[in-house]
């Protein structure tokens, strides 16, 4: 039992990590960017075409989508997400109470 409660907080702490990201991704859509040079060297940097970003939309593949595009996909996977950590919460707190008795 204690092995599930870990299992399922340690889930809930990756899902949160992966909301996060997409976040970052919404924000980042409309900032200057920064291209890395090497592993610890980066500079400004100005996109030529913003019309289209490349999207990373799961399992290695990656799509060209417009930037209103691409903020509707990553509000949905934010959504989505936000769904499935909530649904975990209760998930580990029944646990936890059952744990405790």
């Amino acid at each position: 039992m204690e092995e599930e409660l870990q299992h399922l907080t340690s889930s809930y702490a990756q899902l949160k990590q992966a909301q996060a990201k997409f976040s970052e991704s919404i924000d980042s859509l409309e900032k200057p960017i920064l291209v890395p040079l090497t592993s610890s060297l980066y500079v400004p940097a100005e996109l030529d075409d913003v019309e289209k970003v490349i999207v990373d939309v799961g399992t290695g593949y990656l799509m060209e989508k417009s930037i209103p595009d691409a903020k509707i996909f990553y509000k949905a996977k934010v959504a989505f997400l936000k769904e499935n950590l909530e649904g975990l919460q209760s998930n580990i707190s029944q646990r936890e109470q059952q744990f405790k008795s």
